[in-house]
């Protein structure tokens, strides 16, 4: 659980980020009313049937716990390389 003054939603707030990150999140209506104005909206679920996949931009079936560890990851090798000025990772 979160404090009341982290939460999104009905009875929290409003967030409006360019890259909404939905961990977890499983996108009832409570919540999804709070940022669904977002500009970029990455849902990351292990429940394909999860209603936040049908506003995400992006739906990632996974569990988080196997997941966010190898996002993680991936992104510290992106940053190691781009410090070295390779060109395998992302173009900026």
């Amino acid at each position: 659980w979160a404090s009341e003054d982290k939460i999104i939603g009905q009875t929290g707030h409003i967030v409006r980020p360019k890259l909404y990150l939905a961990f977890g999140i499983s996108g009832q209506i409570q919540h999804t009313m709070g940022m669904n104005e977002s500009g970029i909206i990455v849902a990351i679920n292990n429940d394909p049937a999860a209603p936040i996949h049908d506003i995400a931009d992006f739906s990632i079936i996974a569990d988080i716990k196997t997941f966010l560890p190898a996002l993680i990851n991936e992104l510290e090798k992106c940053v190691n390389l781009r410090f070295r000025e390779a060109s395998t990772c992302m173009p900026r």
